[in-house]
């Protein structure tokens, strides 16, 4: 299919992770954690006529397919002023190194603003994480970055994507809607989940 400015996201989720709860034959409680958090959303099509249809199907009926986005407009890039190319530094401010379950890493390089809201990824991973707080970045001291959800990996010494962040996911079913009006034009949606 044609990947077209006709696609717009809505419903973007972050979906918590799979906890399961269950109690023992003595009467204790644990909880065992199958899988990551990860973000949901839905592409639905801007409206076209019929005419357009073969070019601007959903992307797939096959929900073993995996695909690469590149987050929508409003939320693609910071909302701040950020520039250059910026680097996770071996620890924080509070000494804590950038290891898995961390939601504050120390960060060096580039300039400007990141805004709360703002979606960014690491280099030696695929995950997507969303900024909790404003970051200004001075280019010289090591500047405090808060994030969610918790990282699945360490990332000391990745690079963070700011711009035109992508986000790799799969449509969560084979089932695609379809909305036609009275004059004749189409639209559609199908669901989407994050692969980590």
């Amino acid at each position: 299919m044609a990947i077209t400015s006709k696609l717009k996201f809505v419903e973007f989720a972050n979906e918590k992770k799979q906890n399961v709860t269950n109690t023992t034959l003595t009467g204790d409680t644990f909880v065992s954690d199958y899988g990551n958090n990860y973000w949901s959303f839905t592409i639905t099509s801007a409206p076209y006529s019929r005419a357009e249809l073969g070019t601007n199907m959903p992307l797939s009926s096959d929900n073993s397919d995996v695909y690469s986005f590149i987050l929508p407009s409003p939320i693609k890039s910071t909302q701040g002023s950020a520039t250059g190319t910026i680097t996770v530094s071996a620890s924080t401010a509070d000494g804590n190194t950038p290891a898995i379950g961390s939601t504050q890493i120390g960060v060096s390089g580039g300039t400007g603003t990141l805004k709360n809201g703002d979606f960014i990824k690491f280099s030696n991973h695929t995950k997507v994480y969303m900024l909790t707080a404003d970051v200004n970045l001075d280019g010289s001291t090591i500047d405090q970055v808060y994030f969610y959800p918790p990282l699945i990996k360490n990332v000391s010494g990745a690079t963070m994507t700011y711009n035109n962040v992508p986000i790799k996911a799969t449509p969560t079913s084979e089932r695609f809607e379809y909305n036609v009006d009275t004059v004749g034009y189409v639209s559609w949606s199908q669901n989407f989940r994050e692969i980590i």
